[in-house]
């Protein structure tokens, strides 16, 4: 909460600027700009998309769940490896022989 402490200052300061003095008129006159400023951010964000569809820089649906398959095994990799090491003292062979061991 105190960390927005500046950006609370700055945005009272330029909502005065912009109002003449007056910081509610400030706030009305950003809020008008924002609203105008709607269409041509719409139509921006628009085109970026086409530009990346076209350089086929998104990635489809098949490759996304490929993608988070890969991501959800990579935390049981690491948690593995990590037991490996805690039972082979240190040694990650070790510790697979003796999980081995343990299950038979």
């Amino acid at each position: 909460c105190l960390s927005k402490i500046p950006q609370r200052t700055l945005k009272d300061a330029n909502d005065r600027i912009i109002g003449g003095g007056d910081k509610l008129k400030g706030a009305i006159r950003r809020m008008i700009l924002a609203y105008q400023k709607k269409p041509k951010d719409a139509f921006d964000q628009w085109k970026k998309y086409l530009e990346l569809v076209r350089n086929k820089e998104l990635i489809d649906q098949n490759k996304a769940q490929k993608l988070g398959a890969l991501l959800h095994r990579i935390p049981q990799r690491t948690m593995n490896d990590a037991m490996n090491r805690i039972i082979g003292g240190g040694d990650k062979l070790k510790g697979a022989m003796r999980r081995i061991m343990l299950k038979v």
